[in-house]
């Protein structure tokens, strides 16, 4: 049995189909002249993805004593995957057809061996809802607080705070979250008051002020996908006029992406180094697009100074992170010569719109 390319979302997969070179008819999905691959070439990595969930196991999962009834608290295997993952395309995810697929990927090689069989009919639950799960980075939220608090109040430059798991995965992060930015991409940059165009670029390095990314002294090019964004970024009140740049780049640029996601379950051979990994990602992101009070942003910025400057210190070009004013995302470019400004309009702030919550 083949499925294809067409068959799944998850890029990991659909790369191992592409990069087997076979064109053919899907037995799945039924497309014509799509790449294909044997369904048993996918169960190692199948395998990876089925490490993530257990059996619904009495004492486990569930006490029965109390729940009698384990179908409160386990699941068919498909609706927990596709619950928790983007594995399957839109075309086939909830039909039948990618349950049929998934145990016949999963059971290709244990048809040999019944106790290895994986039971389609069995209730299933996320190992990380059993009673004995402890998270890879247990304790970590006080880990990464002592080390923010001693890089702003005690040892800026060589912080003594033990970050083993950070460094050690700290790679696994910025592979798994590269982007490539294509050539002639515009972004948008804005500034208050009137400017003219050779002051929309980044600022002297002289004349640096700390940022969100940068060092004081160190000269980044902040920008954002979208105009709103761009304004809302700078901060502007009712009636300022400010100036905004159109800005392309001039080569492609390859940044590490820090806006919230998926990541794949086939990037590892172990669950809870994809945990780790998430966890380590949803920390960057959140410190990255907290907002902050203006009045002690330069110091409250160590933290995110510090991240961009090993990501930087990989060879990256830049960042991209979820905006903490605007809509969408900013992107950081760490060398304003990769971009160029095309053309700048200058316009008046006419209303601001305010969100609150009573504490």
């Amino acid at each position: 049995m083949n499925c294809c390319e067409k068959c799944f979302s998850d890029l990991y997969i659909v790369t191992k189909i592409v990069d087997n070179g076979e064109i053919g008819e899907c037995n799945y999905c039924e497309n014509e002249d799509v790449f294909i691959i044997p369904v048993d070439a996918l169960t190692e990595y199948f395998e990876r993805l089925f490490k993530h969930y257990g059996s619904t196991e009495p004492y486990e999962y569930f006490h029965p004593e109390i729940h009698p009834d384990p179908s409160e608290f386990g699941d068919s295997l498909i609706n927990l995957i596709n619950e928790d993952w983007n594995i399957f395309s839109f075309e086939i995810e909830g039909t039948g057809t990618d349950e049929n697929m998934l145990f016949d990927i999963l059971n290709a090689d244990k048809m040999r061996d019944p106790l290895e069989y994986i039971d389609p009919h069995n209730l299933y639950s996320r190992i990380t809802e059993s009673f004995t799960f402890t998270h890879p980075l247990e304790g970590w939220e006080d880990i990464w607080e002592r080390f923010k608090e001693e890089l702003k109040h005690a040892n800026r430059f060589f912080p003594s705070t033990q970050l083993t798991v950070f460094n050690n995965s700290f790679d696994d992060v910025l592979y798994n979250r590269t982007t490539y930015l294509a050539e002639g991409l515009t972004l948008y940059r804005a500034r208050m008051g009137q400017q003219p165009i050779d002051k929309m670029m980044a600022p002297p390095s002289a004349l640096a002020k700390a940022g969100r990314s940068n060092p004081h002294g160190i000269s980044y090019l902040y920008c954002s996908i979208d105009e709103p964004t761009c304004v809302a970024e700078i901060r502007p009140w009712k009636g300022s006029k400010i100036t905004v740049a159109q800005i392309e780049l001039n080569k492609g640029l390859r940044v590490v992406n820090l806006l919230k996601g998926r990541l794949s379950p086939f990037l590892f051979d172990s669950p809870y180094k994809v945990l780790e990994v998430d966890k380590l990602l949803t920390y960057f992101s959140q410190e990255l697009s907290t907002p902050v009070d203006p009045d002690k942003s330069e110091i409250e910025y160590l933290p995110t100074q510090f991240i961009t400057e090993l990501i930087k210190s990989k060879g990256f070009d830049g960042i991209m992170f979820k905006s903490a004013m605007g809509p969408q995302y900013n992107i950081v470019i760490f060398d304003e010569k990769n971009a160029e400004v095309k053309e700048i309009e200058t316009l008046e702030v006419n209303n601001i719109i305010y969100e609150y919550d009573n504490e």
